[in-house]
């Protein structure tokens, strides 16, 4: 009986070694399955970067054969650029070696179950190589571009246009031509693409040159007596064009010093365009052009704004209602009503003619919505619906002769909210560590054809917990940049708008602390904060940056300045909505010309959007 006790004691041990094996295996092969899952989604997002490599190399593909076109034609050239060619040739060769390189390791890591990691380690090496080829494409494509160029001769004089100094033979240095090429113009003192000698009114102020002239107002300055009020409004409003109405309003020694009563002067033969919505009696979307303000809609919100052909072009919405575009004509503003119920514009670019909107329809500020874009007024939704939001768009040529339309944006599945992109409403995720909250506001593309996105990434601050970083992506994984020190209160920080130069990302926006916002830029990691100024007597610290463009070198930022938050006696805030002083939603409009402050207008109740420069 011992013994059979003993025989029952070892079988029931047994079993439930068997049973806990059984168990552990069970568990093991669990978190296998999740990590085979986790690095397939890995393997699954590096395949859309290979896809869009790939179409790179195609576009790389297609203008070497345009170039051997021009090598064939030029037959003088064919010698000295041979080589150029050769090597271009070569380049492009090995790029469809490493795609098939690339393509074989992906095979091999979908069919084994073997060491996914260092497959992906291998596969993210050879996407880096890929990267170097294709930059090394461009550059020779570039020199080989600029080298037959060089060997034109326009003039027919017998130098070619790489030594001459004068290429149209007009008298006129290239250095200082408008129109190195056409004989027949040498100035467009507008900057509108029009030379001087074709255009009918070279300062683009609505009165042709003909009628300047007799009238004795100056047809190259828009503001011939140089009072801040244009000609065409002097005459509108019966002023006389020819004299100053605020003599010495600039040298006024209790003038405010940051009013921006120079605008146009500000970047010398540059205009710039800025858009936002005024919350008082003259409410609603409005477009400063150099200063001066063109409202667009009383009702609607103005939030980006481009320049194209000479027109301007302003998006925006009517809450609630419709998204809209405006085209600005000289003095005619025409808006277009975009389909789609409860619609919000907040992109806008022009191509081709063809006016392209980012933004969302069927669900105020993205709630259960379709992310979409409008190509002038015919609206594609992306096939997915819920609580997701498009703020940025680009379009890029593609090898097929067609535009590819990208969107960025976020969408929100399970509680989080994610920052994405969709290509031709295809959405795919950008990458964020520990699928943490981000969100991708902006789209450029850089003078490569690579895509950049900006936006925000949330981490773990000691003692704050989780805050917004101002973030880009250049790369699978975002870059985030400098927010200040936590022991100084920095606790987040929020990006508006991007700007592109050269391979240096640019982000206007703002951070954080207990007493409210402050206007921001970056230059790629680097903060740098925006002064504050002094309004109706009043100097103003706080606002948000919501717009960059890089132009000649210099930063110009758009935004708003507003002032600090009153406390009561318990701290808390008040908030009796009646101006800057006590409410950081709306300020006084500002530009930022490399750091320095220039405000707009000095009625408060703005909010900003987008710029442009030409």
């Amino acid at each position: 009986m011992n013994i059979s006790r003993s025989f029952k004691s070892i079988t029931t041990l047994f079993l439930i070694v068997i049973v806990s094996v059984f168990y552990n295996s069970c568990q093991t092969i669990d978190d296998l399955q999740f990590d085979n899952l986790a690095l397939r989604n890995q393997i699954d997002s590096l395949s859309l970067r290979i896809i869009d490599l790939t179409e790179r190399i195609l576009d790389q593909q297609t203008a070497t054969n345009q170039l051997s076109e021009q090598v064939s034609d030029n037959s003088e050239s064919i010698t000295e650029n041979s080589n150029l060619l050769e090597d271009t040739i070569s380049d492009v060769n090995e790029l469809e070696d490493n795609v098939s390189t690339i393509s074989d390791y992906v095979g091999q890591m979908i069919e084994t179950s073997g060491d996914l990691t260092g497959d992906l380690n291998n596969l993210l090496n050879q996407v880096n190589q890929l990267d170097e080829i294709i930059a090394g494409v461009n550059n020779t494509i570039s020199n080989l571009e600029e080298n037959l160029h060089g060997h034109e001769d326009t003039d027919n004089d017998g130098t070619n246009n790489n030594l001459d100094t004068d290429d149209d033979n007009d008298g006129t240095p290239d250095a200082q031509d408008a129109f190195p090429e056409d004989p027949d113009e040498n100035s467009d003192t507008d900057n509108d693409g029009v030379g001087d000698n074709t255009d009918t009114d070279d300062d683009n102020d609505g009165i042709s040159d003909q009628d300047e002239q007799i009238g004795g107002t100056d047809p190259l300055d828009s503001d011939t007596d140089d009072d801040g009020e244009s000609d065409l409004d002097e005459q509108i409003n019966g002023t006389d064009p020819l004299v100053d109405n605020n003599p010495g309003e600039n040298n006024d020694p209790n003038l405010d010093p940051n009013i921006c009563n120079d605008c146009p002067q500000k970047i010398p033969g540059r205009d710039i365009f800025v858009v936002g919505t005024h919350e008082g009696n003259d409410g609603g979307a409005h477009v400063f052009v150099n200063g001066q303000k063109i409202q667009l809609n009383k009702d609607s919100f103005g939030e980006d704004v481009t320049v194209s052909n000479g027109k301007i072009y302003a998006c925006g919405y009517t809450y609630g209602e419709k998204a809209h575009y405006w085209e600005i004509d000289g003095q005619n503003v025409t808006q277009t009503d975009l389909p789609g119920n409860e619609g919000e514009a907040y992109s806008i670019v022009v191509n081709n003619n063809d006016v392209y909107v980012g933004g969302v329809n069927g669900g105020a500020e993205g709630m259960n919505a379709f992310a979409c874009y409008w190509k002038n007024d015919v609206k594609y939704n992306a096939p997915q619906r819920g609580d997701q939001i498009v703020e940025g768009i680009a379009v890029k040529e593609n090898a097929n002769g067609g535009v590819d339309v990208y969107l960025s944006g976020n969408h929100t599945p399970h509680h989080s909210t994610r920052a994405a992109y969709w290509r031709n409403l295809s959405r795919a995720n950008l990458g964020t560590p520990n699928n943490k909250d981000s969100e991708a506001v902006t789209v450029k593309i850089r003078n490569d054809g690579k895509l950049i996105y900006g936006g925000m990434v949330s981490e773990v601050r000691g003692g704050i917990g989780l805050v917004g970083v101002v973030s880009y992506w250049a790369s699978a994984n975002p870059t985030m940049c400098d927010i200040g020190p936590i022991n100084q209160g920095w606790q987040n920080s929020f990006s508006e708008d991007m700007a592109l130069d050269g391979n240096d990302i640019y982000q206007a926006g703002f951070r954080t602390n207990m007493q409210g916002d402050y206007p921001t830029y970056w230059k790629n990691r680097t903060k740098y904060p925006l002064p504050g100024a002094t309004v109706n007597g009043t100097h103003y610290d706080q606002g948000r940056a919501t717009g960059v463009a890089i132009v000649e070198g210099k930063v110009v930022v758009v935004g708003y300045l507003t002032g600090d938050y009153l406390y009561n006696a318990n701290g808390v805030p008040y908030d009796w909505g009646d101006g800057p002083a006590i409410n950081n939603d709306t300020g006084f409009p500002c530009l930022w010309i490399d750091g320095t402050p220039h405000v707009l207008d000095t009625e408060s109740k703005w909010e900003m959007g987008g710029i442009f420069i030409r």
